[in-house]
């Protein structure tokens, strides 16, 4: 969103995101991998099938996540767009949404050079 759009997301946007996916994240995503685990447990190779399955529609599960998140960009004109540089988005970005979690003191300018340099 900042190097894309240049929106400035608050943590109130992270707040309004997480109860938007909360439900199919507990519901769908977190059951599909807990019934992957189990089947990964049994360690038998006649349900290698049935555990490649089910890797698969957690995955796809998690992408209807996404999809869900970049809707709610697309469609809300009021998000606060900025002409600070992309870099700096960013960091502002990265702090809301750590505020929002109620994780403080992160170096966030570092963990934006980890994600981009990987």
């Amino acid at each position: 969103m900042a190097i894309e759009k240049k929106i400035l997301l608050q943590q109130s946007d992270f707040k309004y995101l997480n109860l938007l996916t909360f439900d199919w994240q507990k519901k769908i995503v977190k059951k599909l991998r807990s019934t992957r685990y189990l089947v990964k447990e049994i360690n038998n190779r006649k349900f290698s099938d049935i555990y490649d399955e089910l890797k698969k529609l957690e995955i796809s599960s998690e992408y209807m996540e996404h999809i869900i998140i970049i809707k709610l960009f697309l469609n809300i004109n009021k998000l606060n767009t900025s002409q600070l540089p992309s870099e700096e988005i960013c960091n502002l970005n990265l702090r809301n949404y750590f505020l929002s979690l109620k994780i403080n003191n992160i170096d966030y300018e570092h963990f934006i050079k980890l994600v981009i340099r990987n």
